[in-house]
């Protein structure tokens, strides 16, 4: 009897140093997928080279419900792992488009794309690349309405974590698609989370 009482605080004691360890470790990790709205990319009416454009995309994974109503304590990763943007159904509509010129979109035009997370981090504005398709990929030329991107392995939760929020932005080279364009995606996140 008299040894469970003296084994008893010596575990207590283990238990509360392993989970004070822990406090600020990554326990677990799961998927979190962000929807991108759709977005016009515009057309000047006559297919020539223009200089590169660049497209807000509104974000906030934060929002999404496996984040907003997650059992945890903290974010301790955000990892951008799959980014895939597609031309809507929108783009072939007359009624969106003045430009429209009736034969079905594609990302043709298109010779580089870059996708960038932006926010205010430490008094100052920071930018860093997620995810592209580099010039010369075989997804340009082939008549493709849907992009995957190549993803750089970037923690991103300084971004996702900024008081001022974040915005992801597409940078878009090329010629000047013949008419409007219009484009979605989502961006699914792997983020990592921990306990106090």
């Amino acid at each position: 009897m008299s040894r469970r009482i003296l084994i008893s605080p010596i575990l207590s004691t283990i238990a509360g140093i392993g989970l004070a360890a822990c406090s600020d470790t990554t326990l677990g990790t799961f998927s979190v997928v962000e929807p991108l709205p759709e977005v016009a990319v515009p057309s000047i009416g006559i297919a020539i080279a223009v200089p590169p454009v660049t497209i807000e995309l509104p974000s906030d994974i934060t929002a999404q419900e496996e984040l907003a109503n997650g059992d945890y304590d903290f974010l301790t990763s955000a990892r951008p792992r799959r980014l895939d943007l597609w031309i809507t159904d929108s783009s072939e509509d007359p009624s969106r488009d003045s430009l429209e010129d009736g034969s079905m979109d594609n990302f043709d035009f298109l010779s580089m794309l870059e996708v960038h997370i932006s926010a205010e981090l430490n008094g100052q504005n920071s930018r860093t690349l997620v995810a592209s398709v580099p010039e010369g990929d075989p997804q340009y030329g082939s008549g493709s309405r849907m992009l995957s991107l190549t993803l750089e392995d970037v923690d991103v939760l300084d971004f996702v974590e900024a008081p001022g929020g974040y915005s992801l932005s597409v940078t878009l080279s090329g010629n000047s698609p013949p008419d409007n364009i219009f484009i979605a995606g989502e961006v699914r996140f792997r983020v990592g989370v921990g306990f106090r």
